[in-house]
């Protein structure tokens, strides 16, 4: 076995947005920074806990439907972990460190 490799059991919604999106890690640019996100996640209009995993379809706080929102930025995800689902932040850890390993800050 792999020493790199992670086992983890993922709920079938998060299955199904894997294999639709093929990706779970996007890169992006604004100019000249790039930034990543997740479809692992999402953000709501919520000021704080904005972060949602893909499993979850609606803010239970602002009424944000997930599929009105964006993805959430990777480096948000792995700085707010709190309350997320610690299966899915090792999915996001793992591929984090092979994709973006130096993330760049808010390019706005």
């Amino acid at each position: 076995m792999n020493d790199e490799s992670i086992t983890v059991t993922l709920p079938a919604k998060v299955i199904v947005r894997i294999v639709q999106d093929h990706s779970l890690i996007e890169a992006h640019n604004i100019g000249r920074d790039t930034f990543y996100t997740s479809s692992l996640f999402w953000d709501c209009e919520c000021e704080e806990h904005y972060i949602h995993p893909v499993y979850q379809d609606q803010c239970l706080l602002c009424g944000a439907r997930r599929e009105d929102q964006p993805d959430a930025r990777v480096d948000e995800i792995l700085n707010h972990t709190r309350g997320l689902p610690s299966d899915l932040l090792q999915v996001i850890e793992k591929l984090a460190d092979q994709i973006c390993p130096h993330l760049n800050a808010i390019p706005f």
